[in-house]
């Protein structure tokens, strides 16, 4: 057997096992998995789009309530992200959400969110991602338990892409 005719693969027990097949063969196996992996990718890239299509509708949703429209990022909230940046903001929003949100019962659960005094704290009233009741009234993330990892990124990005929206519609924040 020519060396260059010699293949590893992984059977069925889980162990590499010696395979002898001619080149080609070999290759075409090759594509087929190299294209399975691309497709894969694609796949997930797809879910991850539509994922974030569907958060975009949302919160276009939310905007059209009379309560959450009347929010917009002004003055001091506005210059807190020109000097310290969206990935700065976006850290704040993490460290908030851990704080006041990630609880199973957060304190003053409904009243733990001021309406300015940070770019997220205004942000938080305008996604509806205020307190426990507006996540699971409009985004239908439950109440009663902690928020996970996934969750809690939801949030942020949530919040982080109102910010963006709203600091400049054709040019995104430093």
């Amino acid at each position: 057997m020519l060396v260059a005719e010699r293949a590893l693969r992984i059977g069925r027990s889980g162990r590499w096992s010696r395979l002898s097949a001619p080149i080609d063969e070999l290759q075409r196996l090759a594509q087929v998995g190299f294209s399975r992996v691309i497709a894969g990718r694609r796949a997930r890239a797809r879910a991850l789009d539509t994922a974030m299509d569907e958060l975009d509708a949302r919160l276009h949703r939310i905007g059209q309530h009379p309560f959450r429209a009347k929010f917009r990022l002004r003055g001091r909230d506005r210059a807190v992200v020109d000097l310290r940046g969206i990935t700065t903001v976006r850290r704040h929003a993490e460290e908030l959400v851990e704080h006041r949100l990630a609880p199973a019962q957060p304190r003053n659960d409904g009243h733990q969110t001021p309406y300015r005094g940070h770019p997220v704290f205004v942000a938080q009233h305008a996604t509806a991602t205020c307190c426990r009741t507006c996540l699971a009234r409009w985004h239908g993330i439950p109440t009663g338990h902690a928020l996970d990892d996934a969750d809690r990124g939801y949030v942020v990005e949530a919040i982080c892409r109102w910010i963006a929206g709203q600091y400049a519609p054709h040019r995104p924040p430093p």
